[in-house]
């Protein structure tokens, strides 16, 4: 990652001299998400700022993500409030734009952040529109993460029937798709539901 960080990074320097805001605004965000992936949570966020200064307003869905993706390195550098907050940008945002992959994207990253903050239940209300969406989308590899996060809320509430049914229906899908090592996870995440049964 650090490599294409540097190579996009390079990119971005050809991109701006063109003078097309929208893709240097994709160029800036490829690279925090490169940053974010090596953990360096501060230079990721300082290249989303970026992103989102040079954004043409009416770049709807592109906001949405760069939103999304502030969400997520906020998420990892532990503040879940602030996570919260960029996660119901990204969201607003991304249902303006109507692209529904992005929409599904954000419900999954918000509950993400409310499990962190014990929001259990505004947890499974957003995990639920996700498995939902991904669902109507086809989106199989979306399903099976959305269902076995569900799963995990339910865990954490201890209704052990309800975390069953989504893990195995994450299992199932990610069968389908031939995913072994989620598949490996979510056969973990059973086990310790059968042990607590």
């Amino acid at each position: 990652e650090w490599r294409a960080a540097g190579r996009r990074r390079r990119s971005l320097l050809l991109q701006r001299a063109s003078g097309n805001r929208a893709r240097e605004a994709i160029l800036l965000r490829k690279v925090a998400v490169s940053y974010e992936r090596c953990s360096d949570y501060d230079e990721s966020l300082r290249w989303l700022d970026e992103a989102l200064a040079v954004l043409p307003r009416r770049a709807g869905r592109l906001r949405a993500q760069v939103c999304a993706a502030t969400s997520v390195s906020l998420f990892r550098k532990g503040l879940y409030r602030e996570a919260i907050d960029w996660g119901r940008r990204a969201l607003e945002l991304a249902r303006r734009s109507g692209d529904r992959r992005d929409i599904a994207y954000a419900h999954n990253m918000l509950a993400t952040s409310y499990v962190e903050e014990g929001a259990l239940r505004r947890a499974i209300w957003h995990r639920r529109r996700a498995v939902r969406l991904y669902h109507d989308l086809g989106d199989l590899p979306g399903q099976a993460a959305a269902n076995n996060n569900l799963g995990a809320c339910y865990q954490l509430l201890g209704v052990l029937d309800a975390a069953l049914y989504h893990y195995r229906v994450a299992l199932e899908t990610d069968q389908r798709v031939g995913d072994v090592v989620d598949a490996a996870i979510v056969h973990n995440n059973i086990g310790e539901v059968l042990l607590a049964l």
